[in-house]
C-alpha cells in the first residue's frame, strides 16, 4: 500500500537525519535503508528532500507540539511561572519517548534537527515546526518581568538543545539494549523541569 511505503520511507530517512543529519541525506539512500526494490521510491513517494522532511517532521512532532500548545494554552499569561512553563515544553517529548514502541529514533532525529538548527547547517524555516518553543518564549518573558528578554531566549535556547540531548541519550540507551522502562523517561523529565527552572529563573 502507498501508506505503508511511504511510512517505511520515512522512517528509514529519520533514521539516517539521526544518524548523519539531514545534510548527508540521499533519496536513493533513503529507499535502500527502507529496503524498497525501487531505489528511486522516496523521489516517486515525495519529489524532495524537503517534502520527505516535511512529511516526517509535520507527522512526528503534531502530537507533541499539538500537546505542547495545550499545555501552554492552559496557563494564566498574568499568573504564569517559569516551572509551569519548563514543564509544558518538557513533559510532551518524555511522553512521545514513552510510547514510542522500539526501535525508535524520534528522540535522537529531534536531538539532530535542534542541533543542525543552531549550527546553521540546514534553512532556519524548519524552526517554524516548533510553534510550543516560540509560545514558551513569550510566557517566559511574561514570568521573568525583571531580566532582559535577550537573555531569557537565549537561556530557553539552550535549554532546549540540552532537554533534547537528554532524551536522544535515553533513546540511545534502549537502542543498546538497556532497560529503562518508562519510570527512567519521566525521572529524568522531572530533573530537566527542576534544571530548566533553575536555569531560566536566575537572575541576571
Amino acid at each position: 500500500m502507498i501508506a505503508d511505503a511511504r511510512l517505511l520511507l520515512m522512517n528509514a530517512a529519520e533514521q539516517l537525519i539521526a544518524r548523519h543529519g539531514y545534510a548527508a541525506l540521499s533519496l536513493r539512500q533513503v529507499g535502500v535503508v527502507a529496503g524498497q526494490r525501487n531505489n528511486s521510491a522516496a523521489q516517486y513517494h515525495f519529489g524532495t528532500k524537503d517534502a520527505l522532511l516535511e512529511a516526517i517532521i509535520t507527522t512526528r512532532s503534531e502530537r507533541g507540539e499539538r500537546r505542547r500548545r495545550q499545555l501552554l494554552a492552559e496557563l494564566d499569561p498574568e499568573r504564569v511561572t517559569v516551572r509551569a512553563v519548563v514543564a509544558a515544553l518538557i513533559l510532551p517529548g518524555a511522553e512521545t519517548l514513552a510510547t514510542a514502541g522500539y526501535p525508535s529514533w524520534i528522540a535522537r532525529f529531534t536531538d539532530r534537527m535542534i542541533t543542525d538548527l543552531s549550527l546553521g547547517l540546514i534553512e532556519p524555516r524548519w524552526a517554524g515546526y516548533f510553534v510550543g518553543a516560540r509560545q514558551a518564549g513569550v510566557l517566559l518573558e511574561r514570568a521573568l518581568p525583571g531580566h532582559d528578554p535577550r537573555v531569557v531566549q537565549h537561556r530557553l535556547s539552550m535549554f532546549i538543545v540540552l532537554a533534547a540531548r537528554a532524551f536522544a541519550h535515553l533513546e540511545a540507551q534502549q537502542a543498546r539494549g538497556v532497560e529503562l522502562g518508562v519510570d527512567a523517561i519521566h525521572r529524568t523529565a522531572d530533573d530537566l523541569i527542576d534544571m530548566g527552572t533553575v536555569l531560566l529563573g536566575k537572575p541576571d
